[in-house]
């Protein structure tokens, strides 16, 4: 049955005998609700307490457990983040390249241009400008090759 109050004298507490049912049963429930286990013998506190340290070191265990697990996803998830963040700066790298050297190429481009079209300018003003020496003939080279034949400054043949 269930553990009986110990007589008034035998040195228990006057609190405990409070607790005490008439028959001189102990009130469990009541004593489990307020927390007082005390009234159990060492056999049963030292039963508990093995109990409790095993069940405290199962949840430390579980909780060892995920804190890896949880360790181990973040890492993946910063080595994942990482290797964007590589990428990343390779693609703005290799865009700045692209930038700079189309820039270089378009630069290039206007000068060729502006050259072409002073070499143009040049050319035109000699060709449509009268000459200072209106009266002296054209200066002209004539080639002959030897299939084609003489040709004159006016492009005739000779």
């Amino acid at each position: 049955g269930a553990p009986r109050a110990p007589p008034a004298a035998s040195g228990s507490s006057p609190d405990v005998d409070a607790l005490a049912a008439p028959d001189g049963h102990l009130a469990g429930p009541l004593l489990r609700r307020v927390g007082l286990s005390l009234l159990t013998s060492n056999d049963e506190f030292e039963r508990r307490s093995r109990d409790d340290a095993v069940e405290c070191d199962v949840r430390l265990q579980e909780l060892r457990r995920r804190v890896n697990l949880q360790a181990a996803q973040c890492q993946g998830q910063l080595e994942i983040l990482a290797k964007e963040a590589r990428a990343e700066e390779e693609r703005r790298m290799v865009s700045e390249r692209v930038a700079r050297e189309l820039e270089a190429f378009k630069a290039q481009q206007r000068q060729r241009e502006a050259q072409e079209d002073e070499r143009l300018a040049h050319l035109y003003r000699a060709l449509l400008e009268p000459s200072q020496d209106a009266g002296a003939p054209p200066h002209a080279v004539a080639y002959h090759d030897a299939g084609v034949g003489a040709f004159r400054a006016n492009g005739a043949r000779a």
